[in-house]
């Protein structure tokens, strides 16, 4: 719309109460008995094999987060589950809403990044997320779920061992521990020269295994176990804030 000088801010703000009493008015389509059964009868998951937490949003559906594996667990699951069906409202006119509806595993594939139009090398998969039928994943589910972050792992420390080998500038800017390290870790990797020489000093014994560990770490690389427990308490406070506050954003 041009800009029209003769138009008060009184007048604008009026035309703008206007048009907010007509789409709160808006209809919003009947969600048939049927489909609301079909909906509730099946309910599919997003589980996490992997060390890193995610938080992914698919717009107008929300945001998933879903938590990193932790100590001994074998994976965590995303709190949010999916519908059998996925019903998402958008706006058809200024009087009424179209009710878009999806296949529930359809969309969870889509929410770990599988799909048409979906690049598969950036695939959540390769960082250990997977969807599935079950609150329980099968053994086959993990076995794969593990096989494809494995591989990506391998290929986060092969980048780590290279740019150390040719570029130790580029090292330094490059690999970090959130990405590299705990990749390493999760292929059973502690010892390497490249994480060594970057901590050189004030490395942590752990009392369990005699593995040594990164100052800053929380727990052993090798056989899981906490070894600074008060850094381990405070870190648990912080992720459970920052998930209930985004679960809250989300909602």
């Amino acid at each position: 719309m041009p800009f029209d000088p003769n138009v008060t801010f009184a007048d604008a703000e009026k035309a703008r109460q206007e048009k907010l009493s007509i789409g709160k008015q808006r209809r919003i389509p009947q969600f048939l008995g049927v489909l609301d059964q079909a909906a509730k009868s099946k309910t599919f998951y997003i589980h996490n094999v992997g060390p890193w937490p995610q938080s992914i949003n698919t717009g107008s559906t929300g945001w998933f987060h879903v938590p990193a594996r932790e100590g001994n667990e074998e994976y965590a699951t995303c709190k949010r589950e999916i519908p059998g069906i996925v019903s998402e409202l958008t706006i058809k006119d200024e009087y009424e809403y179209n009710r878009l509806m999806d296949d529930g595993w359809r969309f969870a594939c889509e929410v770990v990044g599988d799909g048409r139009g979906r690049d598969p090398m950036q695939s959540y998969r390769h960082y250990g997320l997977f969807p599935s039928d079950s609150a329980k994943p099968s053994k086959a589910e993990l076995a794969e779920a593990k096989r494809m972050l494995h591989a990506r792992c391998s290929e986060i420390v092969r980048e780590a061992r290279d740019t150390y080998a040719m570029d130790r500038k580029a090292f330094q800017q490059i690999v970090s521990r959130v990405r590299h390290f705990m990749a390493a870790e999760v292929l059973g990797l502690n010892d390497e020269v490249w994480m060594i020489e970057q901590t050189p000093v004030n490395r942590t014994k752990c009392l369990f295994c005699g593995s040594a560990n990164d100052e800053l770490a929380v727990k052993c690389a090798k056989c899981n176990e906490i070894i600074d427990l008060e850094k381990y308490k405070q870190i648990k406070a912080h992720q459970e804030a920052f998930l209930a506050r985004e679960e809250k954003k989300g909602k």
